[in-house]
């Protein structure tokens, strides 16, 4: 397998940008599996290099087609990375089985939300990253997700495809929700908590009936 990476400088917007051309020495750290329905069963390798060049090819072998492969692994470094579509969605099944680390799964959202808030990738494929944390478990995970799709729907909310919106959030965050309930359960974790309350307005404020209805029953 064969990576071409090349490196800019990141701006937010576009009269940043020009005659901007610094290049940084950059330590990268990457990981790579073959994604696993058994989310211990996958044999996890790492490499390190340095990119002090615009644009470098790494090596790293022979690997089947369904390989994943993280750069910045555990978010060690300042810096965003934008993947290609195909080596993103090679991600997803990592995501679903929560096979990758929770700082990974983390910043895999946390760039994308930054790319399209940037103008470098459309806000379609972030929703379509979005599908895959149906099944995630922390708190830090999904306040990541609440905010970019907050961010998102204070955007679209005068559009006439703001319902298809909000229907699609009330898709991801529905199946958390019911899980931790309205009330407290004894021995929950702290972050379970905290969880709870941005659950529900993330619910509240996308109208789910259910959310409005028990809020006002309450």
């Amino acid at each position: 397998k064969v990576l071409q990476l090349s490196q800019k400088r990141f701006f937010y917007g576009e009269e940043d940008r020009k005659g901007k051309k610094t290049l940084w020495n950059i330590p990268i750290r990457l990981t790579y599996a073959i994604p696993s329905a058994k989310r211990q069963s996958a044999k996890v390798r790492s490499k390190r290099f340095l990119m002090a060049t615009k644009r470098k090819t790494i090596r790293i072998g022979k690997l089947p087609y369904e390989a994943w492969i993280k750069l910045n692994a555990s978010q060690a470094g300042f810096f965003r990375v934008q993947y290609n579509e195909e080596l993103l969605r090679k991600l997803y099944p990592a995501i679903e089985s929560r096979e990758l680390s929770t700082l990974d799964r983390l910043g895999i959202e946390n760039d994308l939300w930054a790319l399209v808030r940037s103008g470098d990738v459309l806000v379609t494929q972030y929703l379509e990253l979005i599908e895959h944390y149906r099944n995630e478990t922390e708190y830090a995970v999904w306040a990541e997700l609440a905010g970019g799709l907050s961010g998102i729907i204070a955007f679209l909310r005068n559009e006439e495809y703001s319902s298809e919106l909000y229907e699609f959030v009330r898709d991801i965050f529905v199946p958390v929700g019911s899980r931790l309930g309205w009330d407290s359960i004894e021995g929950e974790r702290d972050l379970d908590a905290l969880l709870r309350p941005l659950v529900i307005g993330v619910l509240g404020a996308t109208n789910d009936q259910d959310t409005v209805r028990e809020a006002t029953r309450r």
